[in-house]
């Protein structure tokens, strides 16, 4: 149970690095290739950092040849036809926000380094997921937790490190809810209530 605590914490430390580094490669995005933010719905993925890493600039994904760029989609899972050819023709019909070197010089070296930071956060916010589900299908209470309406796999494992090993010292549902801190307060001031 300890072992499965610190792995939640840690992954929830690794999701706060995402989410950090994500807002990050936004703003540095914004002067001068915001169009990747109109291009993709979320940029937390391996498809925008793929897409960056090789076109790091506008300039340089409109060299890129169609054939080439559903190519690349189609290796990153994104095979819906009508969301490849809105990306590509959005490709096509983009104009750079500047051209202005002050600017693009350097931020294309800044994103490039986010783009591998945000890579291996990922891939180790993927391995902690893994471990956590490995140690949760040890722990005998785990099926009743996971099986709670809304409790998918990421609340479920925390649920079941919230509340411990010692299950009995929660007599009753409204000793739970005080335990978490949602349970009803009825406050009295004089005649009111």
């Amino acid at each position: 149970m300890h072992a499965l605590l610190t792995l939640i914490e840690q992954r929830r430390e690794l999701v706060d690095d995402k989410t950090r580094c994500t807002n990050r490669l936004g703003s540095m995005l914004k002067p001068y290739h915001p169009q990747v933010l109109q291009w993709f719905d979320k940029i937390d993925n391996l498809l925008v950092c793929g897409f960056l890493a090789r076109w790091p600039t506008l300039p340089s994904a409109k060299r890129a040849d169609r054939a080439t760029l559903e190519e690349f989609f189609h290796d990153h899972n994104c095979r819906c036809s009508k969301i490849v050819d809105a990306r590509v023709n959005a490709i096509r019909s983009s104009v750079a926000l500047t051209k202005d070197a002050a600017i693009v010089a350097p931020g294309r070296p800044h994103v490039l380094a986010l783009v591998e930071q945000l890579r291996m956060t990922l891939a180790a916010i993927k391995q902690f997921e893994r471990q956590i589900e490995a140690i949760v299908q040890t722990i005998p209470d785990y099926q009743p937790s996971h099986a709670l309406p809304g409790a998918g796999p990421h609340l479920a494992p925390h649920l079941l490190a919230a509340f411990g090993e010692q299950r009995e010292r929660f007599t009753t549902a409204a000793a739970l809810q005080m335990y978490a801190g949602i349970a009803p307060l009825t406050e009295r001031n004089g005649n009111k209530r």
